[in-house]
C-alpha cells in the first residue's frame, strides 16, 4: 500500500479570519510555496510559472514558525508593498502526514490607511486642544447623558474648583437659564434631522459668565452620538459690541456732515448713501440704491479711480441736469468684498465765489493798472518836461545833472508803463492768440530779465477772445512761476496740435516743481486750474529733466 507521505494531506481547520480579497497559500516544510489559489497569483502579481520554487519569505516576510494570525507588509513580484493579515495554520497535525502550512493572506492596506489617517486626525486633535486654550472638543452620549471632553474645556467654560461636568445634564445646569431652551433646541434638531447644529449660549462658572460657541453634528454609532467643539467667544461679542458702538457713532457723524459720502460694492452697485449725498442728486436712496455709479458720475472710460487724490468730476441728477463736484475716492478691503469710499463736495456754489473772487482781482489789477498810466504816468510825464525846460535855463555847469534827472524819470515812466500794461486788460477784440502770446514773452524777457520765447507746430490760431485772454493768464503765471520759484533763466512759450486740441505749453530750464500731487496748491496753481477750466480745457504739470511744463489742451470748437 502506497505512503500517505506521497501527497500533501490538507485538512484545514476552522480559519479564524477570512474577509474580503484573501487568498490560500500552501507552504511546504522546507518553506517553499507548493499551492496556491487564483487570487494568490492576482495579489502578489506571480504566475504559476514563475512561483516555482518560490521562498515563502520574499512574500510574507514577517512570518514565523508559530501558527496565530500575524499583521504587516507584504510584498509583490514588482517589489511593491502591501498591508496584509496573515493566518498561518498547519494543515495537518498527524504523524503520517508531510508537514505544511497554510497561509490565509488578506489585503488590508485600505482599513490600515484609514486606521492610519484616524490616529493622525487624532493626535492633531490632541495637540490643537492643547495648544489652544479657548478651543476644546466633546461628545454626547445623547442616550445615555454621557459627556466626554478633550482639551482645555473647563478653561473654556471657566471651572476651576469644580470638577468638569460628565453629564449633558451636568453642563446644561452651568448654562444662563435663558439659553438652556435655546441648547436644547439646537441639540434635538441634531438628533431628528441629523443636521449640524450651531449655537451661541452663555455659561456661568467659577470666572464668571461667559459665552461659549458650541458646534457640532450627528455620528451614527450603536448609540445615539453628538460630537463637536466649543470656543470662547467672550471677547469677540465684547468686541462685537464695541464695533456695533462705533458704527453707530460713525452713521451718525455721516447723517451729519455737509460731505455727500457714497459706497460703491465690488460689482460697481451704489451700496449706501448718507443724507447729504442724497439731498445732492435730489433722489430718494431707494432710488438709487444698487443702481451702477455711474449713473451719478461722469468719469471717462467708465473706470473708478481709487487713488484718494481729490478730482473734478460732473455729477448727474435724477431730473438730468448735471453740477460740478469734487471727489475723493479711497479703496478699502480686497477681493469680493472690497468697496470704494466716495467723499463728494458740491462745488456749484464754490465755483461761483472763485469766479467772483477771480473776476474782483482782475478787475483791482486793472484799476492799479489805469492809475498807475493815467495818474502817476502822467505824473512822471509833466515832472519830465518841467526838468527839460528847467535843464536850458541852468548854467553850464549844472546841466549834466539836469540831464541826468531827465534820463530818471523818462526811465521811471518806462517801468511804470510796463507795470500797467502787466495789470491792465488784455485788449484781444482786434488781435489773435499768437499776437497777444508774443507781447507776453517780450514783456516777460523785458521785466522778469530772462530769455523768453515764442514757438509754434502746427498751431492754427482760432482762438477766440474768452479763451485768449484766459491761456494769456496761464501763460503769464506760468512764466511767473517758473523765475521766482524755479529760477529758470530761459523760457519756450510753444503753440501746436495734438489731435484735435490745441495745446500751449510754457516750459522751463529752472530747478523744477515740488510734489504736484500734494492737496493743498498755491494760489497759482490753482488759478492756472480755473482759468483752464473756463474754458472747457485741462491743465497738466509736469517735472522734467530740464525743469517743469505746464501744458494746457483746450479745443477751439
Amino acid at each position: 500500500m502506497a505512503s500517505s507521505r506521497s501527497h500533501v494531506a490538507l485538512r484545514i481547520p476552522t480559519i479564524p479570519y477570512v474577509g474580503g480579497g484573501a487568498c490560500l497559500i500552501t507552504v511546504d516544510a522546507a518553506a517553499s510555496v507548493c499551492r496556491w489559489t487564483k487570487d494568490a497569483e492576482v495579489m502578489f502579481g506571480y504566475t504559476t510559472e514563475h512561483a516555482e520554487g518560490l521562498r515563502v519569505e520574499q512574500l510574507v516576510p514577517f512570518l514565523t514558525d508559530r501558527s496565530g494570525v500575524l499583521e504587516g507588509w507584504c510584498r509583490r513580484a514588482d517589489g511593491s508593498v502591501f498591508r496584509g493579515l496573515v493566518s498561518s495554520l498547519l494543515a495537518s497535525d498527524e504523524p503520517e502526514t508531510v508537514p505544511c502550512r497554510v497561509l490565509v493572506v488578506t489585503d488590508i492596506t485600505s482599513r490600515y490607511m484609514r486606521e492610519q489617517a484616524s490616529q493622525r486626525v487624532r493626535e492633531r486633535i490632541d495637540e490643537v486642544t492643547t495648544s489652544v486654550a479657548h478651543l476644546a472638543f466633546f461628545s454626547i452620549d445623547y442616550s445615555n447623558d454621557e459627556l466626554e471632553m478633550w482639551g482645555a474645556f473647563a478653561d473654556v467654560i471657566g471651572l476651576v474648583e469644580k470638577l468638569p461636568p460628565r453629564r449633558l445634564s451636568d453642563l446644561t445646569q452651568l448654562v444662563d437659564p435663558a439659553d438652556r431652551a435655546t441648547l436644547a433646541e439646537a441639540l434635538d434638531q441634531t438628533t431628528a434631522t441629523g443636521t449640524p447644529f450651531e449655537v451661541e449660549v452663555r455659561v456661568c462658572a467659577d470666572l464668571g459668565e461667559r459665552w461659549l460657541l458650541l458646534a457640532g453634528g450627528l455620528v451614527e454609532e450603536p448609540s445615539l452620538r453628538i460630537v463637536g467643539a466649543g470656543l470662547d467667544v467672550t471677547r469677540q461679542r465684547s468686541n462685537d459690541g464695541a464695533l456695533q458702538l462705533t458704527e453707530a457713532r460713525l452713521h451718525a457723524v455721516l447723517d451729519a456732515t455737509s460731505e455727500g459720502v457714497m459706497t460703491i460694492d465690488a460689482t460697481g452697485a451704489i451700496a449706501a448713501l448718507n443724507p447729504a449725498a442724497i439731498s445732492m442728486f435730489r433722489a430718494a436712496e431707494v432710488t438709487l440704491s444698487g443702481a451702477p455709479w455711474s449713473t451719478l458720475l461722469d468719469l471717462p472710460a467708465n473706470l473708478l479711480p481709487s487713488n484718494g487724490i481729490l478730482q473734478d468730476v460732473v455729477g448727474r441728477r435724477v431730473d438730468g441736469s448735471t453740477f460740478a463736484l469734487e471727489c475723493g475716492f479711497t479703496e478699502v478691503g480686497s477681493g469680493a468684498e472690497s468697496a470704494v469710499i466716495v467723499v463728494m463736495r458740491d462745488m456749484t456754489q464754490r465755483r461761483v465765489l472763485e469766479r467772483q473772487v477771480l473776476e474782483a482781482s482782475e478787475q483791482l489789477q486793472r484799476q492799479i493798472g489805469q492809475d498807475l498810466h493815467d495818474g502817476l504816468g502822467q505824473l512822471l510825464t509833466g515832472t519830465a518836461f518841467l526838468a527839460k525846460g528847467l535843464q536850458h535855463n541852468l548854467a553850464t555847469e549844472h546841466q549834466s545833472q539836469a540831464q541826468r534827472i531827465v534820463e530818471l524819470i523818462n526811465l521811471a515812466i518806462a517801468r511804470v508803463r510796463s507795470l500797467a500794461r502787466g495789470l491792465s486788460p488784455i485788449h484781444v477784440e482786434e488781435r489773435s492768440l499768437e499776437a497777444v502770446l508774443r507781447n507776453t514773452v517780450s514783456e516777460a524777457s523785458e521785466l522778469l530779465g530772462v530769455r523768453c520765447e515764442l514757438e509754434l507746430e502746427g498751431f492754427i490760431d482760432n482762438a477766440q477772445p474768452a479763451a485768449i485772454a484766459q491761456l494769456c493768464l496761464i501763460a503769464r503765471e506760468a512764466i511767473t512761476n517758473a523765475v521766482r520759484h524755479g529760477h529758470a533763466r530761459h523760457i519756450i512759450v510753444r503753440l501746436s496740435r495734438q489731435g484735435v486740441q490745441s495745446v500751449l505749453s510754457v516750459e522751463d530750464d529752472g530747478v523744477g516743481i515740488g510734489d504736484i500731487d500734494k492737496p493743498l496748491e498755491g494760489l497759482g496753481l490753482r488759478s492756472m486750474r480755473y482759468r483752464a477750466k473756463m474754458i472747457d480745457g485741462k491743465l497738466e504739470i509736469a517735472r522734467t529733466r530740464s525743469g517743469t511744463t505746464v501744458r494746457c489742451l483746450w479745443s477751439d470748437a
